[in-house]
């Protein structure tokens, strides 16, 4: 009897372990396999101990293949870092889930294929499952570092020619440092940037946004600081080149130099015609 008792005990003792378990390993898909085995115990806790005088060899080899197959490999990630591999690669999955639609050959579908998987905590999952971070990491960051140079090369070329620009000589030294801290503001968001496409949105920002201020505000700051007033400067406009093209370019053709000739006339009357109005252009 007294034998009985202790085993009932220690079932419900290994019940509490096991929800606990549970609960531990909720942010993992597997959290969910441990409900049989408390289940199967759970089924058996709560009889007289008598039961388990009489009937408890009916349970062993449902009770073993739960431990063999469930709990202790699910304790033993849980314990190892195998867990930490899988926090550190659902961490990954999120922080670059911008950058799989522009990466050739990305593994970022199996990653996740593994981190959904219930079984994911069998045999060699997680050494797979980090070898495939590293080699996607490995990608990311090789298109990062080429766009970060281009994007960084583009940024310092706007600035050299906005510092050999006549109009730039005629500004005092705190309107050309105001001028110059811009594009160094944009290097440090280049550099600390993580995403591919927001890189590529960067790129475009900087082209048809940013740089195109820079010039409207050195040109204010030079009618000021000759004493004009800043209404009577040209007004700026931007022009796509890719949008001026297609507009005069309809079916992406020039089959003879007189399509040529008025293909560049239909542009150079378009623009003489903004020039003459008084606007300054940006063509980019």
């Amino acid at each position: 009897k007294t034998l009985a008792i202790e085993t009932k005990e220690k079932i419900i003792q290994k019940v509490q372990e096991l929800t606990d378990l549970e609960v531990d390993a909720s942010p993992y898909p597997f959290a969910q396999l441990l409900k049989q085995p408390i289940q199967h115990l759970r089924d058996i806790q709560n009889n007289e101990y008598t039961y388990f005088l009489t009937q408890i060899e009916n349970y062993p080899d449902p009770l073993l293949e739960d431990k063999e197959d469930i709990i202790e490999p699910i304790h033993t990630f849980m314990k190892s870092n195998q867990a930490a591999i899988y926090r550190e690669a659902k961490k990954f999955l999120e922080e670059n889930k911008h950058n799989r639609d522009v990466i050739s050959d990305s593994k970022m579908e199996e990653i996740q294929q593994i981190l959904t998987d219930p079984n994911c905590f069998k045999g060699n999952r997680m050494q797979l499952l980090k070898s495939l971070i590293e080699q996607e990491q490995d990608k990311i960051n090789s298109v990062l570092i080429e766009q970060r140079k281009n994007l960084k090369a583009k940024i310092t070329r706007k600035r050299n020619q906005i510092m050999k620009d006549e109009d730039y000589s005629k500004l005092t030294q705190d309107q050309q440092k105001e001028l110059t801290d811009i594009f160094v503001h944009e290097v440090e968001k280049v550099e600390r940037e993580k995403g591919i496409a927001n890189l590529r949105v960067e790129t475009d920002n900087f082209e048809s946004i940013i740089y195109p201020k820079v010039i409207q505000k050195m040109r204010k700051y030079r009618y000021t600081n000759e004493g004009q007033d800043p209404s009577t400067e040209p007004e700026f406009i931007q022009i796509k080149l890719s949008d001026l093209i297609n507009q005069y370019l309809t079916d992406n053709r020039i089959r003879n130099t007189e399509e040529l000739q008025i293909f560049i006339n239909s542009i150079k009357s378009e623009l003489e015609e903004k020039i003459k109005a008084g606007k300054e252009l940006y063509i980019h």
